[in-house]
């Protein structure tokens, strides 16, 4: 349902973080900033430090988030923005937002990485000669407490890497000194940008840079976990409808080598139409694709045993085949080899 996840996201565009209280003074919302590292390669729980902010930078935060929203509210009234349910193979054009649950099947792994956050306050203070935690550094969290519902935390991420550390980086940096010259930086200093990649309100996620939020969330990490359950489901369900795949050891090991064909496996295992294909419905599939996709070894194959031939000649025909990558168009009377579909 995206309906009501619209409304969600367009009331963002009108969230209040600053309001005038007279000809000077102005009412501010809380705003705080968090990083996060997985401190350690492979661990389950992320470490989180939070920064102290002087007053000059907690506004400039703030700023930032007021910035971000206004200027992007106004980009989404005139360009036709459109909000897509969440698809892990989909290639969203620059006008498209992705929208997921985080306590929807599948992606509780997301909510136990969010799920610190409700007590940021409790955060160590981040520390710049920490250098495990800099080094393993994986993105920055600005925490708002919007005027108009100080109980609740919105969360706004940037993926963040120890290479924004201007120390770190391939820049260097020039101060003005009293002594009336430029110097070195040679301070630890953080570089922030003014992009989100990400935005969270409770369960429910808007994903604007969906490279930055899949390593933010580790996503690409979690596939690898979850591609021998995947490929057990795909297995199953095609000995049930009697078109088991013939090279399945070989497909297996090969597509888990590889971080696309991961991907698409996971997408499939998920596919309802999986456990309702009979060799009937896969034979009209094959009599439109021809030995000219297929290859003549696929047809022998199946139409003597009734299997799906995995042929390590062409290890993407099996996957795309049960992708249902190849389509066909009533209007062009074509088919067609697509890399990325949405149901309507």
């Amino acid at each position: 349902m995206i309906a009501p996840s619209v409304s969600l996201f367009e009331d963002l565009f009108s969230l209040e973080v600053e309001k005038p209280l007279g000809s000077k003074a102005e009412e501010t919302c809380d705003v705080h900033v968090c990083l996060a590292s997985t401190v350690q390669q492979g661990e389950e729980a992320l470490a989180f430090r939070m920064m102290n902010l002087s007053e000059k930078l907690t506004d400039k935060f703030r700023e930032k988030i007021h910035n971000f929203l206004r200027s992007y509210g106004k980009t989404w009234a005139s360009s036709g923005r459109i909000i897509y349910p969440y698809q892990v193979d989909s290639k969203p054009q620059e006008h498209e937002v992705e929208y997921l649950r985080s306590d929807a099947e599948g992606y509780q792994f997301i909510k136990k990485q969010m799920l610190p956050l409700q007590a940021y306050q409790d955060f160590l203070s981040f520390q710049d000669d920490d250098k495990t935690f800099i080094n393993n550094l994986r993105f920055y969290v600005i925490v708002v407490k919007p005027l108009s519902n100080p109980q609740e935390m919105i969360y706004f991420y940037r993926f963040y890497n120890r290479k924004q550390l201007l120390s770190q980086s391939r820049f260097f940096g020039a101060i003005f000194r009293a002594t009336n010259e430029y110097d070195l930086i040679e301070e630890p200093t953080l570089l922030f940008d003014d992009n989100i990649d990400c935005i969270s309100r409770g369960d429910d996620l808007f994903i604007l840079k969906k490279e930055n939020f899949h390593s933010i969330f580790r996503f690409l990490e979690e596939i690898e976990k979850s591609v021998n359950t995947a490929l057990t489901s795909i297995q199953t369900q095609l000995v049930r409808g009697k078109i088991p795949i013939e090279g399945y050891d070989n497909f297996a090991n090969d597509c888990k080598k590889h971080r696309v064909k991961m991907t698409m496996l996971n997408n499939i295992a998920k596919k309802s139409y999986l456990k309702d294909l009979t060799p009937a419905k896969m034979q009209r599939v094959i009599d439109r694709l021809g030995k000219d996709v297929l290859g003549d070894d696929f047809i022998t194959t199946f139409e003597k045993e009734h299997k799906l031939l995995y042929d390590t000649k062409h290890p993407w025909v099996l996957l795309k085949l049960l992708n249902d990558s190849y389509l066909w168009s009533d209007m062009t009377l074509l088919g067609y080899d697509v890399n990325e579909k949405r149901e309507l």
